[in-house]
This record gives structure tokens, sequence and C-alpha cells, in this order.
């Protein structure tokens, strides 16, 4: 029965917590960075395909959709990721 005891252990609780909530902070990091820098979010979020490059034309030439492009990116592949 030592797997109950472990389940009950509010420290081990404690731990999971911990990462559920850092999800939501590393997310929150990635749409600042899409506030100041899109390009770079929108790599760390897809990685370099079509909407990397498709976010690099969009900051080069409009600023604002750049950054709405790549926040889209990030909260989309964060919905998919849960």
């Amino acid at each position: 029965m030592p797997h109950v005891a472990l389940r009950n252990n509010p420290l081990i609780y404690a731990n999971h917590v911990s990462v559920s909530l850092g999800g939501a902070f590393h997310e929150c990091h990635q749409i600042i960075l899409a506030l100041l820098i899109p390009p770079v979010a929108a790599f760390l979020t897809v990685g370099i395909g079509l909407h990397f490059w498709l976010n690099i034309l969009l900051s080069i030439f409009f600023w604002v959709p750049g950054m709405i492009h790549a926040i889209w990116l990030v909260v989309k592949n964060a919905g998919d990721q849960d």
C-alpha cells in the first residue's frame, strides 16, 4: 500500500500543481515575446515552416498583424497541447 501513501503526500501534490502552473507561465512568456518580437515567438511555437515565414513577412511590412499572428499561434498551439 505505499502507492496510496505517496498519493496523499502533500509534497508530491504540491509538485504536481507547480508543474501544471509551469505551462501557463510559459504561455504568458510566449505572449509577451509575441508582443515584443513576433517572429521569435512564432519560431519557438511552430518552428521553421509556413507560419514562421508568414510571420516574418507580416512583421517586416506591418508590425501589428505580425503581433496578432504570433499571439494567435501561441494561443492556438497552447490549446492543442492540453
